[in-house]
């Protein structure tokens, strides 16, 4: 547990009453204002909070925060239709009020050290890189053109459409996927912009450029580190086929690789590589003797069984609809990976600095900047980093988009 007192402050907003209530281990207490210092519970996750209560529920729980019965909420939406001023206290039948109130104040009961010390030492970084995201200048000549040239994805391209010579603000969604892969909630949707319309994105500053870094090969290399190997090169696929010999390709390597991760088709990479079944057999036993995925399925398989969940590398929960192997492994790379490349991006902006450097979007495993001409060398510079759960360096590729 983070704090020796676990103290949350619930806001008055969500209880319908006027006073917010101060819940400890020993009890509560009504407050005219929230404590400084303590957990705040608003009904709804905030990224402008590092003590957000409702965004524990959420990974303690994955479920919704408790709310107040539909029928009730219907019927005084028609009288007033700011929900968060009616005084529940007073509406509800007394015993209504105080069993929403109990399912409340038991939420501070159900949340897990496990998950209060993924929210401390993980989220809340993501969450500072997340806010550090500058809206970006975009070319709007370049823009009216891809639009015309490219009627498929000319509604993706309009959220980039540019207010006083900068496209909105973006927001990311962190809950909407299982694995907790970034989605666009409002804004630019970048997530799904072809990589050639991206030159709509212009530096801010005269001579500057914008830079995309980029994880290399980052969910294999999770494995990979989970499996207890290493890799020094950028080229993981690379690495793996020179440990393998006998002629193994990289395309080979990384085909099975993600046939691991992603349960496709062996005839169809069979095929894909000309190997018999047999061959592709022992080729993909070869692979497994460098990224030996058994270990962690094992563990993850005997975690499913025992808790109804699986934990990231982080300790964060996710739940598993269907429990078939490669998914349990994909769903721990997929989701470790997110965040090592929130926690390795929020570092490297840490340390490189907010002057002359200004974080545009989130790619899933890249970060696009906006980068002043002085301050590029520094960015150049950036040539990998580590996260706190490993010793060894994730590689980072940086390459100049224009």
């Amino acid at each position: 547990m983070p704090d020796e007192l676990l103290e949350v402050a619930f806001d008055s907003c969500i209880l319908g009453s006027t006073s917010h209530v101060l819940v400890t281990t020993d009890g509560y207490t009504k407050l005219n204002k929230i404590p400084q210092g303590a957990w705040h519970c608003t009904g709804s996750p905030k990224t402008d909070s590092e003590r957000c209560w409702d965004t524990v529920i959420r990974l303690s729980k994955l479920c919704e925060f408790p709310k107040i019965p539909q029928k009730y909420v219907t019927a005084m939406a028609l009288a007033a239709p700011d929900l968060t001023t009616i005084p529940w206290a007073q509406v509800l039948r007394q015993d209504r009020y105080k069993e929403y109130f109990r399912s409340v104040l038991e939420t501070v009961r159900c949340a897990d050290p496990e998950t209060l010390q993924y929210y401390c030492s993980v989220w809340k970084h993501g969450d500072r890189l997340v806010k550090s995201l500058r809206t970006a200048r975009v070319d709007s000549a370049a823009l009216d053109r891809f639009i015309a040239e490219s009627v498929h994805t000319s509604a993706t391209l309009e959220t980039f459409r540019p207010k006083g010579g900068y496209a909105p603000p973006i927001e990311y969604d962190r809950f909407k996927t299982v694995t907790g892969r970034l989605v666009v909630s409002s804004g630019p949707n970048i997530l799904h912009m072809k990589k050639e319309h991206r030159h709509v994105i212009l530096p801010s500053t005269p001579g500057g450029r914008i830079v995309y870094l980029d994880f290399s090969s980052l969910e294999a290399r999770i494995l990979l580190y989970t499996a207890g190997g290493s890799c020094e090169g950028r080229d993981l696929y690379t690495h793996i086929a020179e440990r393998i010999g006998n002629g193994a390709t990289r395309s080979a390597v990384k085909g099975a690789v993600l046939a691991e991760l992603y349960g496709s088709s062996r005839n169809s990479l069979a095929l894909a590589l000309g190997l018999s079944n047999d061959e592709l057999s022992r080729f993909i036993k070869s692979v497994r003797d460098v990224i030996d995925t058994r270990p962690l399925l094992e563990r993850l398989k005997v975690q499913l069984s025992a808790e109804g969940y699986i934990r990231n590398k982080f300790g964060r929960k996710l739940e598993v609809q269907k429990p078939q192997d490669n998914i349990l492994v994909n769903y721990y790379a997929q989701s470790t990976g997110v965040d090592v490349s929130l926690l390795g991006f929020n570092k490297i902006i840490n340390d490189l600095g907010t002057d002359g450097i200004r974080p545009l979007f989130l790619l899933h495993d890249a970060l696009i900047l906006d980068v002043r001409e002085d301050r590029l060398g520094d960015v150049e510079a950036v040539k990998g980093v580590t996260v706190p759960g490993y010793e060894h360096t994730f590689p980072v590729k940086v390459e100049i988009l224009q």
